[in-house]
């Protein structure tokens, strides 16, 4: 089971979601930014080189406000 955790900059909030393929978490990720509006913005996913796993930053308004990662 993979785990895609979601933490606000500056923040100790944090979002957790559970899934057995990491494509069913990112694409729950992008549907989840699109439904916050045209102010926020997903990065492209980004292999993190040790654990093959994609991980990245959510923007509003052009500005990070967000770290992602799968595990």
């Amino acid at each position: 089971m993979l785990t895609l955790t979601v933490q606000k900059y500056g923040s100790t909030k944090k979002a957790t979601a559970k899934a057995n393929a990491p494509r069913i978490l990112t694409d729950h990720l992008e549907a989840a930014t699109r439904r916050a509006g045209d102010r926020f913005e997903m990065s492209a996913h980004i292999l993190s080189a040790d654990s093959k796993l994609p991980f990245g930053q959510i923007f509003r308004d052009g500005k990070p406000v967000a770290s992602w990662g799968i595990s």
